[in-house]
Protein backbone atom coordinates (compact mmCIF):
# COMPACT_ATOMS: atom_id res chain seq x y z
CA UNK A 1 0.00 0.00 0.00
CA UNK A 2 1.17 3.24 -0.68
CA UNK A 3 2.00 6.41 1.67
CA UNK A 4 -0.50 9.06 1.44
CA UNK A 5 0.92 11.34 3.82
CA UNK A 6 2.88 13.79 1.49
CA UNK A 7 0.52 15.36 -1.09
CA UNK A 8 0.39 14.72 -4.10
CA UNK A 9 2.90 16.73 -6.62
CA UNK A 10 1.17 18.14 -9.49
CA UNK A 11 2.39 20.90 -11.63
CA UNK A 12 1.73 22.18 -15.33
CA UNK A 13 3.03 23.00 -18.95
CA UNK A 14 5.84 24.85 -18.18
CA UNK A 15 5.87 24.76 -14.64
CA UNK A 16 8.83 23.05 -13.07
CA UNK A 17 7.71 20.09 -10.82
CA UNK A 18 10.71 19.06 -7.68
CA UNK A 19 10.05 15.44 -6.98
CA UNK A 20 13.13 14.17 -4.56
CA UNK A 21 16.08 15.72 -6.04
CA UNK A 22 15.06 15.77 -9.81
CA UNK A 23 13.10 18.66 -11.34
CA UNK A 24 10.86 18.00 -13.87
CA UNK A 25 9.35 20.78 -16.64
CA UNK A 26 7.17 19.67 -19.70
CA UNK A 27 8.07 22.23 -22.23
CA UNK A 28 5.26 21.36 -24.98
CA UNK A 29 3.30 18.56 -26.29
CA UNK A 30 2.73 17.43 -29.88
CA UNK A 31 1.97 14.80 -31.70
CA UNK A 32 2.92 12.56 -34.57
CA UNK A 33 3.23 9.31 -36.53
CA UNK A 34 6.33 9.02 -37.35
CA UNK A 35 9.62 10.07 -35.50
CA UNK A 36 13.17 9.54 -36.98
CA UNK A 37 12.41 9.81 -40.27
CA UNK A 38 12.19 6.93 -43.39
CA UNK A 39 13.76 4.18 -40.86
CA UNK A 40 12.59 5.95 -37.88
CA UNK A 41 9.11 4.48 -36.26
CA UNK A 42 6.24 4.53 -37.06
CA UNK A 43 3.15 4.43 -34.47
CA UNK A 44 -0.06 2.07 -34.05
CA UNK A 45 -1.92 5.09 -33.16
CA UNK A 46 -0.53 8.94 -33.26
CA UNK A 47 2.66 9.02 -31.26
CA UNK A 48 2.48 11.54 -28.29
CA UNK A 49 6.05 13.91 -28.46
CA UNK A 50 6.26 14.82 -24.32
CA UNK A 51 9.55 17.46 -24.73
CA UNK A 52 10.69 17.43 -21.05
CA UNK A 53 13.96 18.84 -19.23
CA UNK A 54 15.21 17.09 -16.32
CA UNK A 55 17.27 19.02 -13.64
CA UNK A 56 19.57 17.17 -11.12
CA UNK A 57 19.16 18.86 -8.08
CA UNK A 58 21.43 16.23 -6.01
CA UNK A 59 24.49 15.27 -5.53
CA UNK A 60 25.50 12.90 -7.28
CA UNK A 61 24.50 12.07 -10.77
CA UNK A 62 21.37 10.38 -12.36
CA UNK A 63 20.68 7.93 -14.97
CA UNK A 64 17.31 9.13 -17.03
CA UNK A 65 15.07 6.80 -18.88
CA UNK A 66 12.17 6.66 -20.65
CA UNK A 67 10.83 4.28 -17.80
CA UNK A 68 10.72 7.13 -15.67
CA UNK A 69 7.24 8.86 -17.20
CA UNK A 70 3.72 7.19 -17.53
CA UNK A 71 1.07 8.45 -19.43
CA UNK A 72 -2.00 8.55 -17.06
CA UNK A 73 -5.50 8.95 -18.53
CA UNK A 74 -8.08 8.30 -16.82
CA UNK A 75 -7.71 4.79 -14.97
CA UNK A 76 -5.20 4.13 -17.74
CA UNK A 77 -1.47 3.70 -17.73
CA UNK A 78 0.62 3.99 -20.77
CA UNK A 79 4.35 3.17 -20.68
CA UNK A 80 6.62 5.25 -23.21
CA UNK A 81 7.74 3.77 -26.73
CA UNK A 82 11.39 3.47 -25.87
CA UNK A 83 12.47 2.60 -29.37
CA UNK A 84 10.28 5.83 -30.92
CA UNK A 85 11.82 7.61 -28.39
CA UNK A 86 15.55 6.82 -29.25
CA UNK A 87 14.42 8.25 -33.21
CA UNK A 88 13.24 11.03 -31.25
CA UNK A 89 16.29 11.70 -29.50
CA UNK A 90 18.33 11.85 -32.83
CA UNK A 91 16.03 14.74 -33.93
CA UNK A 92 16.30 16.16 -30.50
CA UNK A 93 19.68 17.16 -28.69
CA UNK A 94 19.40 14.41 -26.10
CA UNK A 95 17.11 11.44 -25.67
CA UNK A 96 16.31 9.80 -22.61
CA UNK A 97 17.90 6.56 -23.23
CA UNK A 98 20.10 5.48 -20.26
CA UNK A 99 21.51 8.91 -20.44
CA UNK A 100 23.78 10.23 -17.68
CA UNK A 101 22.86 13.75 -15.48
CA UNK A 102 24.94 15.19 -13.10
CA UNK A 103 24.52 17.13 -10.52
CA UNK A 104 23.13 20.50 -11.20
CA UNK A 105 23.09 20.02 -14.80
CA UNK A 106 20.05 19.45 -17.19
CA UNK A 107 18.61 17.50 -20.03
CA UNK A 108 16.18 18.08 -22.97
CA UNK A 109 14.64 15.59 -24.76
CA UNK A 110 11.37 14.02 -26.16
CA UNK A 111 9.69 10.94 -24.26
CA UNK A 112 7.09 9.49 -26.65
CA UNK A 113 3.70 7.53 -26.22
CA UNK A 114 2.07 5.66 -28.83
CA UNK A 115 -1.94 6.32 -28.01
CA UNK A 116 -5.13 7.07 -30.06
CA UNK A 117 -6.26 9.93 -30.77
CA UNK A 118 -8.77 9.71 -28.16
CA UNK A 119 -6.44 9.74 -25.46
CA UNK A 120 -4.54 12.44 -27.21
CA UNK A 121 -7.78 14.56 -27.37
CA UNK A 122 -8.75 13.51 -23.54
CA UNK A 123 -8.87 16.55 -21.20
CA UNK A 124 -7.28 14.48 -18.07
CA UNK A 125 -4.01 13.83 -20.23
CA UNK A 126 -1.23 13.51 -17.17
CA UNK A 127 2.18 13.29 -17.34
CA UNK A 128 3.85 11.19 -14.52
CA UNK A 129 6.92 11.34 -13.53
CA UNK A 130 9.14 9.14 -11.14
CA UNK A 131 12.52 8.91 -9.50
CA UNK A 132 14.50 7.27 -6.41
CA UNK A 133 15.52 3.69 -6.78
CA UNK A 134 12.44 2.25 -7.14
CA UNK A 135 10.36 4.90 -8.42
CA UNK A 136 9.79 5.66 -4.92
CA UNK A 137 8.81 9.38 -5.39
CA UNK A 138 6.46 10.63 -8.14
CA UNK A 139 4.54 13.68 -9.08
CA UNK A 140 1.96 14.65 -12.00
CA UNK A 141 2.25 17.13 -14.98
CA UNK A 142 -1.41 18.20 -16.42
CA UNK A 143 -0.85 18.42 -20.30
CA UNK A 144 -3.85 19.68 -21.30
Amino acid sequence: SSDKSEPEKSATIGTPLKVGDVEFTVNGISSATNVGGQYGANSQGVFLLVDVTVTNLGKEAITTDSSLFKLLVEDMEFEADSTATMYAGADASANFFLEQVNPTLSLTGTVVFDVSQSVINSSDLMLQVQTGAWGTETGNIKLK
